[in-house]
């Protein structure tokens, strides 16, 4: 039969191991929890930023439409009053109208770009931070191991070497 010390020795190894796999276990659950999480939330920005451009898009067609149901108005108001429409004053007029018309449209479509590239930007920074996080619970994983280990080795050895 084993001595006391050695059996209490033993146990201390086989808890600091298991305690060692049971925080290793931990952390790279925890990481990978971490990582499903972000790539919901990504996925959302992404959504999001899609979203952004469609509604910004479609408020660029409502522009040219108001604006094109505007200019026929000045056209038909125009030629109404008698005044040649596609010449002088009048013209000029309309084309001014027209020009800040599609200006109007274009920034409209150009913030919908923009909405969705930073939130492009925003899901690729999110899943880069699950990307490091799973790292760093791997290595973290890693040393946890190592420490049971070596806790593990020092119980274990621990009353031998004091023995000659």
């Amino acid at each position: 039969m084993a001595d006391p010390v050695s059996a209490l020795a033993m146990i201390g190894a086989g808890s600091a191991l298991g305690g060692g796999a049971l925080s290793a276990v931990g952390q790279l659950q925890a990481a990978d929890a971490q990582g499903k999480a972000a790539a919901v939330e990504a996925d959302a920005m992404q959504e999001q930023g899609r979203l952004t451009q469609f509604s910004a898009f479609e408020d660029a067609k409502q522009l040219r439409f108001q604006g094109n149901k505007l200019l026929a108005e000045q056209t038909n108001i125009t030629a109404a009053s008698g005044l040649v429409t596609n010449t002088g004053s009048a013209l000029d007029v309309a084309r001014e109208s027209a020009r800040q018309i599609e200006l109007d449209a274009l920034k409209t479509e150009f913030s919908g770009r923009q909405g969705k590239f930073v939130a492009d930007r925003q899901a690729q920074l999110t899943r880069y931070g699950a990307k490091i996080a799973r790292r760093e619970a791997t290595m973290g994983a890693i040393g946890s191991m190592l420490s049971g280990l070596s806790g593990g080795a020092t119980s274990a050895l621990g009353p031998s070497i004091g023995k000659k």
